[in-house]
């Protein structure tokens, strides 16, 4: 597991875990919901039982942002709105 891995806390168990529900996971590829080639995270937010957040990417050679979401549990990533590097800057003030 490397830095560009997204993960969360139990404060209950005092324990931290990648964001991913699939057991036999190693965290290292795509096909991980906690895995990002980009650690560049822009935002993250729970809202309506959904972890949300901004992310350049998928690759480091993608310089576009997209906002996604999961489910609380870890379940898969899912993509929601992309913006275009010029986009993203008129509505962030980058």
């Amino acid at each position: 597991m490397g830095p560009g891995n997204l993960w969360f806390y139990d404060f209950k168990g005092g324990y931290a875990a990648p964001f991913c529900a699939k057991p036999d996971c190693q965290h290292d590829s795509e096909t991980c919901s906690a895995y990002f080639m980009s650690s560049n995270l822009k935002g993250i937010s729970v809202y309506n039982n959904r972890l949300w957040y901004a992310a350049i990417g998928p690759s480091r050679d993608d310089p576009d942002h997209r906002i996604y979401w999961q489910d609380l549990n870890g379940g898969p990533r899912n993509q929601g709105r992309f913006f275009s590097t010029e986009e993203w800057n008129e509505c962030s003030g980058d």
